[in-house]
């Protein structure tokens, strides 16, 4: 019965932390509750300790994301996208980097940065180091590639995905087949490590 009781702690324990950790979600609008056990899986090499929202595009501006989301780094970019202002199906996809974002007009490269669908549930990790994210002053979080233009874009309500090699079938799966997209909601989250 001893270690039984003990069991019984440790699950109280453990739910009562992951509690903790996702009511830091409570404010998004693009995560459902059945994702946050996705959005913390996604992390293999640290174990989060806390998410905080540092960007909502249609609280903070379309405009605004480097005034609230330069030089801070580790961030999780979580964005609703639609195929264009007719559609009523949106689709749910994001990105990491520990790099931090600037307005330098440069390629950065984060070996551990990834991209991933929510609406597919699939992770996009670089088949090798390359030009993760692309930093500049007209654009939103870009993850890049060794190319001129980032291979997926984000200005103002505006998205694209240009193609690369540097991601197997990226658009089917990551944008469910679209090209060109508008954008409902971007969230930030500065991610905390132990």
């Amino acid at each position: 019965f001893t270690n039984l009781n003990l069991d019984f702690q440790n699950t109280d324990r453990k739910k009562e932390k992951e509690n903790e950790l996702f009511k830091n979600f409570q404010d998004s609008s693009i995560l459902k509750e059945k994702d946050y056990n996705y959005i913390y899986d996604l992390f293999i090499d640290e174990i989060p300790t806390k998410f905080n929202i540092i960007y909502k595009m249609t609280k903070d501006g379309e405009n605004n994301f480097h005034i609230k989301c330069d030089n801070i780094n580790s961030t999780l970019i979580l964005m609703k996208i639609k195929k264009n202002n007719n559609a009523e199906s949106y689709n749910r996809l994001g990105g990491f980097t520990y790099i931090n974002w600037d307005t330098s007009e440069q390629f950065k490269i984060d070996e551990k940065a990834f991209i991933f669908s929510l609406t597919r549930k699939k992770v996009f990790r670089a088949k090798s180091p390359f030009h993760s994210i692309y930093c500049s002053k007209n654009y939103g979080p870009c993850f890049g590639d060794k190319s001129s233009f980032p291979s997926f874009w984000t200005k103002g309500k505006i998205g694209g995905y240009n193609h690369s090699d540097i991601f197997e079938d990226l658009e089917n799966n990551l944008t469910c087949g679209f090209k060109d997209f508008v954008i409902d909601e971007i969230e930030v989250f500065k991610v905390n490590f132990d």
